[in-house]
């Protein structure tokens, strides 16, 4: 499975409804099994689901009941910037293959594609490729802030799915409240239609976050933001 054709797609509660949409995906600490998936709903805020809550995916995520208000597992580093062990850099996570001990990063330069195997691979704030094994105790970046509200409740019939929030109407939170958020824009971003979502210098705010997620160039958004990219 590639990790970013689950980013974007939309969790559906047991009776239909939609309760979110994923953000990114959290690995088990040998980087070779689904731990979690991070998720927003249409007001922004993060809810995860632990992999043993998933009931399948496909188009959609289909989740069960089981809601969590915290991630568990290692932070997918999708986005990353990643360096050799000897500080080369080597390109940006631009894909995730889950595949148990198979499992292997796409790393993509401005003329290259690398597939290194994740057991080489150290991750933390950014991803350190290794020639043998990687060390896994590598420095981990710090977990989210738990989110001020409870997640939506999947047991209950019908579940009403809110509008989508706007920065002037979205509560005070810090500014690392997503990993995306006051990031600066690299490069123009466009929608298939050719209408900008971000232009370069811009600085990535709630509703930009949402309107890629609901392009499906929520991954794309994040690639851009990478200042080692040129």
């Amino acid at each position: 499975m590639n990790i970013s054709t689950v980013i974007g797609k939309p969790v559906l509660s047991p009776q239909g409804e939609t309760i979110g949409y994923v953000k990114t995906a959290y690995l088990d600490r040998n980087l070779s099994s689904l731990s979690s998936l991070a998720c927003i709903d249409e007001e922004e805020e993060e809810f995860y689901l632990p992999a043993r809550a998933v009931a399948a995916i496909g188009d959609a995520v289909i989740a069960k009941k089981t809601l969590r208000t915290s991630p568990v597992g290692i932070l997918c580093p999708i986005g990353s910037a990643a360096y050799s062990s000897d500080g080369k850099f080597l390109g940006a996570v631009a894909d995730y293959i889950l595949d148990g001990e198979r499992s292997e990063l796409i790393l993509r330069g401005d003329e290259t594609e690398l597939h290194i195997p994740a057991m080489r691979v150290a991750v933390g704030e950014r991803a350190i490729v290794y020639p043998d094994a990687a060390p896994r105790k590598a420095p981990r970046k710090p977990a989210s802030p738990r989110p001020k509200r409870d997640p939506p409740a999947l047991s209950a019939p019908d579940l009403p799915v809110a509008s989508a929030g706007t920065d002037a109407d979205a509560p005070s939170e810090p500014a690392d409240r997503f990993s995306l958020l006051g990031k600066r824009v690299k490069r123009d971003l466009l929608d298939a239609y050719g209408s900008p979502i971000a232009r370069a210098g811009d600085t990535v705010t709630l509703s930009m976050i949402g309107t890629a997620r609901r392009n499906n160039l929520l991954l794309r958004l994040a690639m851009n933001t990478l200042t080692n990219l040129p």
